[in-house]
Formats: structure tokens, sequence, C-alpha cells
């Protein structure tokens, strides 16, 4: 979870993510809550709007982007001069973040491949593999979620022209509306497309003398719409991974593993001394993955240091673990034997209770990752969306509990414990 954001002192009115707290008061300054003003919906579901800060009880201060050297702030701004920044609010799972490299599947098993017709430069589905060079593409992310798209083949962007898509923009042109896409994520790799200049979906048509041709007509998402995105990647490597451990957030919390049957000593007089034996499994799972929201199936291994949460920080270790896969969480268990000695004094009833701490990491990282295209070309870049989400146990203890008292899940041993025995950390693979 990133920082809520707040005005960065009371002198300064500079907004910023510098708190790690929220903070509903609005008669502070560092109040977080911001209200909408003058929203408008549009036909997809996304929100056009202002914001003004609640701390304002005069409602006269607005959020204005505000550039300054060679950067942009947001920026608090009085009086009726200054009009407020509009903001366009989208359904964030709804925005889809595309790979750079990528082909387009049809509905009739074709992919989606550069083709000179009637001397234009068309785009039909009509290849059956990856491996012919006129099928690649080429994504251009925008801010506000829209993508560009350039043919590898034509050297050029697309463009809507009449309804058909021709590869024929520069890249100057390119930030026309007939050159940009909303993408609309259907399922897994599948997406539809959505042309800005006439607001109508990409999809397969056959019609004026061209068969099976990129077409946008239709205002709804019909089969001939549905494209599924490959990427052109013959193989993946993962290396050089930096972890933003200031930019980590930690959750612990104790659970209990195991709980044994209840240790009796009727007779009075003298205290029993019993060997308590017990099973429980200790469990650990990491997941390493990186902001793209389509999963397209490109196996991508790698070795790291693996982090562990311990005393409700996070450790690095500086040894190399075997390869994981990027993208899947990976889940081991061991299973753990332990006995425990108890002494039960005359007429009364212990339990052995196995407890430890459960920590929870989501910590962000930047790596570097070097493609080998399909078209035999290498490409290296360094990127700053990795995340990985890590779950460890540690200060595993056997406790020693007074059965009187003791509710039927043992959550309220902590009351009556009467020894604590330290069994270990078990964070290693």
């Amino acid at each position: 979870m990133e920082n809520p954001i707040s005005t960065k002192s009371p002198d300064d009115y500079l907004i910023a993510a510098a708190t790690e707290t929220i903070e509903e008061d609005t008669t502070k300054w560092s109040c977080t809550l911001f209200e909408p003003i003058n929203v408008v919906q549009d036909g997809e579901g996304n929100y056009d709007l202002s914001l003004r800060h609640a701390h304002d009880a005069q409602h006269q201060y607005r959020v204005v982007i505000q550039p300054w050297s060679h950067n942009v702030f947001l920026h608090l701004k009085r009086g009726v001069r200054f009009n407020p920044t509009k903001f366009k609010v989208l359904e964030w799972n709804k925005f889809v973040i595309f790979p750079k490299y990528v082909a387009f599947k049809g509905d009739n098993d074709c992919y989606l491949s550069a083709k000179t017709i009637e001397e234009k430069p068309y785009l039909q589905f009509a290849s059956k593999g990856v491996a012919d060079p006129t099928v690649g593409q080429e994504v251009f992310l925008n801010r506000d979620g829209t993508i560009r798209i350039k043919s590898n083949h034509f050297g050029k962007f697309w463009r809507c022209s009449v309804n058909w898509i021709w590869c024929d923009a520069s890249d100057a042109q390119s930030h026309h509306k007939d050159c940009l896409f909303q993408p609309v994520k259907l399922d897994g790799n599948v997406v539809a497309l959505r042309n800005l200049g006439n607001n109508n979906y990409c999809q397969r048509l056959t019609t004026e003398g061209k068969t099976d041709c990129l077409n946008t007509a239709v205002r709804n998402i019909y089969n001939e719409a549905r494209l599924e995105i490959g990427e052109l990647v013959f193989s993946r490597k993962i290396h050089n991974l930096e972890f933003r451990v200031d930019k980590a957030k930690v959750d612990i919390e104790q659970v209990i593993l195991a709980m044994s049957n209840k240790v009796e000593n009727v007779p009075e007089g003298r205290d029993a001394k019993s060997e308590v034996k017990m099973t429980y499994e200790v469990q650990k799972s990491s997941t390493w993955k990186a902001s793209a929201s389509l999963s397209l199936g490109v196996t991508t291994t790698f070795e790291t240091s693996i982090p562990l949460v311990t005393s409700g920080k996070i450790e690095i270790s500086t040894q190399l673990t075997k390869s994981y896969e990027w993208g899947k969480t990976k889940a081991s268990s061991v299973k753990v034997e332990a006995s425990t000695e108890v002494i039960v004094p005359p007429k009364s009833k212990r339990r052995v209770i196995v407890v430890a701490t459960k920590g929870l990491c989501n910590l962000p990282f930047s790596y570097y990752q070097t493609d080998l295209l399909t078209n035999g070309r290498y490409v290296n870049v360094q990127k700053h969306d990795g995340m990985y989400t890590g779950v460890n146990y540690y200060d595993i203890s056997s406790i020693i509990v007074n059965d009187e008292g003791l509710d039927a899940s043992g959550a309220n041993y902590y009351d009556i414990v009467t020894k604590k025995i330290s069994v270990g950390d078990n964070g290693d693979d």
C-alpha cells in the first residue's frame, strides 16, 4: 500500500506522499482527506473530477498541477483565478499494462500481420505463427492508460482511416486520437482495443474486397473483437535485483501452529512429569512479479537472495538461492516433530501450544530484464516495477499453559502461560 498524501507542512502548499498514516481530522493541516468536485462520469465508467483539500474550511483551495523546473508537482492554490486541475480517475482493475513487443491473435486462430493491400499498409489476420516477421508490434504506453502501437514491418504507427486500421502514422502524428487505443482486459491475456478517434472497437472484418483485416466499426465487443496477446520473447533473464527496503510494508501476527491434548495429574502430593510429542508444519511462500497485468506465459527463471521477516523487519540473505519462476507463487512447508517435557502439579491440567510469529512482506525492487526476441535481437532494460511478496514464520516456541480457562481454539494462551520454550526460526529453505 502506498503512502497517503497530504500537505507537507502547515506553511507549505505542496502535496506529497510523505506520511504513513491516514489522518481524517479536517482541522489539521496534515489531513489526508480530499473532496471530489466537478465530477463527470463518462460512458466507460471512468470519472473526470477535480479535488479540494478537506482541511480547507472556506473551500478556497484547489488541487492544481504546478510545473516547476523540469518537474511537475501537486499544489494547493487559492482563489477563483486558479482553475482546479481536472483528473481522470480510472478503475485500476481495468488498467492494462502491456509488454513492449507483442503479437495479436484473432478469433480465427491467425496472427495479425502486416499486408500491403491496394497499395495501403493494412493489418490482416493471416499468419500462423509468431516466427513470421510481419506479426511483430511495438506498444507504447501513455500516461492516461491509452496505447500507441507500431508495426515492426512497416515501421509506422496504427491509424484509424475511415474505420480501417492502416500503419502509416509517424511518431509525431501518433498522438492524434485516430492513433490512440484504449485497451479493455477481458480474460487472462485477451483484450479488446477501442480506438479513440471513433470510439469503436477493433475487430476482424471481411468487406469491401478485404479479407480478415483489422477494422473499427462496432460499438460492442463481439468474438471478432477479442484479441489474444502473445509476447515476442524467445527467452528472458532477470538479474541485478535491487530491493527498496525503505518502501517495504511488513505485517506480523501471532499464530498457533499446533495444540496438544490435555496432560492431567490426578493424585495429590507430587508433580507428574510427562513428555508431549507433537507434529506441526512450518510454511513459507515467495512470489516475484512485475506490474504487467497480462498473463502471457513467458517462462522466466532467475536466482536471487530471499528476503525474510525477522524480528518485525526485513533481512536479506547474501547467499543466492535456487531459481524461481517469475509471476508464480512458490510455496514450501517443513514438517517438524518436537517433544516437550511437561511438569504437571497435583490436581492440575496442562497443554502444550506451539506458537510462532507470521511475517508477511511486500517489498518493491528494481531489476534488469534481458530478452531474446523472436527476431534474434537482444533487448536489455532496467525496470522499477518489481514486487516481492513473501510469508515466513519465525520465533517458534512451545508454550506450556494451564488448561483451566483455555478456550477451544487456544487463542487466550498468552494469559495463562506457565513456561515458554524457544524452538527456533525455521526460516531457511
